[in-house]
């Protein structure tokens, strides 16, 4: 019997998942990155990416840092409370 192909993955006769991957080998790299400004970053992998971030404050992330310096050291390791703040982070 043969089974279909899943997404990146396939199934063999014994119904393993065997992942696949995009790409054909794994490489290792320079990455480069370079603040240029205060809330510019330049990442740059030579001959495969060259990638500028810009940053900025909105009221959310604002509200995040000062939060953030005022919290116990326990918060920080509670897995509980950094589902809360990280619930929170994606609305920034």
């Amino acid at each position: 019997m043969r089974y279909p192909r899943l997404g990146g993955e396939h199934r063999d006769m014994n119904t393993a998942h065997t992942p696949r991957s995009a790409t054909d080998a794994a490489r290792q790299c320079r990455i480069n990155s370079t603040w240029t400004d205060e809330h510019t970053v330049v990442i740059d992998i030579p001959d495969v990416l060259h990638w500028t971030v810009r940053l900025r404050h909105t009221p959310a992330s604002l509200a995040l840092s000062w939060l953030g310096e005022r919290l116990p050291e326990r918060v920080w390791t509670d897995p509980r409370a950094l589902g809360v703040i990280g619930a929170t982070a994606g609305l920034c």
